[in-house]
Parts: structure tokens; sequence; C-alpha cells
């Protein structure tokens, strides 16, 4: 935090405390969430669970029963290579918990309003480009976040159609779009 300057920024708001966020929503493209506490969920969340949505790619052929039934709702079943990943990067953007057991944690925009949404369970996404796409479009279209975070990628030149137009909807819209640093 403190080599992106992330406290400097808290103090022009009025601390991490006391910052408010307004209407701002940032949407969440990953693995969904889990209850974590460092997500408000042992007092009032800001985690935006009534639009929160899962979007996942249908399961091959006739092979639905070796895979998890899914939750719903942005919600991560903890399975799948990366499970658990979309709440430790929910975490890192939005966290907040003054009081945790080990000291203060605070992700860089502590307590802003955060709208998960599930295409996978796994951080390469090649096989969900046109999951990503409806995300884009529910985060965009449907709840109107003006930022997006993406900490996924796709390996390099197999990027398809509907996940271009999703990144050009959202650029058209003056949605931000942040990336993890050294994915496609």
């Amino acid at each position: 935090l403190d080599l992106v300057r992330a406290p400097a920024a808290w103090q022009l708001l009025g601390g991490p405390d006391h910052i408010v966020w307004g209407d701002t929503i940032v949407g969440h493209i990953d693995t969904g969430y889990t209850r974590h506490p460092a997500l408000g969920f042992e007092d009032e969340t800001w985690i935006d669970q009534a639009r929160a949505q899962t979007f996942m790619p249908q399961p091959p052929g006739s092979e639905t029963s070796m895979f998890s039934t899914e939750l719903g709702s942005g919600r991560d079943n903890l399975t799948g290579v990366h499970g658990g990943h979309g709440t430790r990067i929910a975490g890192t953007i939005c966290g907040y918990a003054p009081a945790a057991a080990g000291g203060a944690f605070y992700g860089v925009a502590p307590k802003v309003p955060l709208l998960p949404v599930r295409i996978t369970d796994i951080v390469w996404i090649n096989h969900a480009q046109r999951e990503f796409k409806q995300a884009f479009d529910h985060a965009v279209n449907t709840v109107g976040v003006r930022v997006i975070n993406i900490s996924l990628g796709v390996f390099a030149g197999v990027v398809v159609k509907p996940m271009r137009d999703a990144i050009n909807m959202a650029y058209d819209a003056g949605v931000i779009v942040v990336c993890a640093a050294g994915n496609h």
C-alpha cells in the first residue's frame, strides 16, 4: 500500500475509516466471493450481493457429474485450481478490518462498494471469454459500474471477439478497466 501511496490518498479523503464513496461501485470479474471478515461479513458488508452474478461456462458434453454445483449470485464454491482467488483480490481492492487479529488490514480502496461476478474457477480464462462479455454487459449496462477489476488472463493470441467487444464497450462507456500487471 505504501508503494502505491494509498495511505497518502486516503488522507486526502479523510482517512481509511472515513472515505465516502458516493455512487462508486467497482465491478470485480473473477472466481466470485466468500463471506470473509475483511469484506464486512461480521458486521455490514459493502459487497453488492443483490446484484452479484455468476456466468460460468457450461461443462463439456456429458461430464456434468464431475463439476461442482454452482452457488450462483457471484459466490465462489471454493473448487477448481484457484478457488478463493476472487475473495483474495476483493480484499486487496476493498478490504477493511482495522481490528483484525494480526493487525489492521486495508485494501487499496477500503470499503468501496464491490460487485462480484463469477466467471471461472481458474485464473486463465481462455475458456470463459463469452462469460467475460456477459459479466461486462451486466456490470456496465445493468449495474452501471464505472470501474472494473480483472485479475485474470488469457494466453496470448487466443482472445476472441466477445472479449474484445466487452473491452471496447467498457471503453466507449467511459469505464476504467484495471487488470493485474503482467496479464494479457
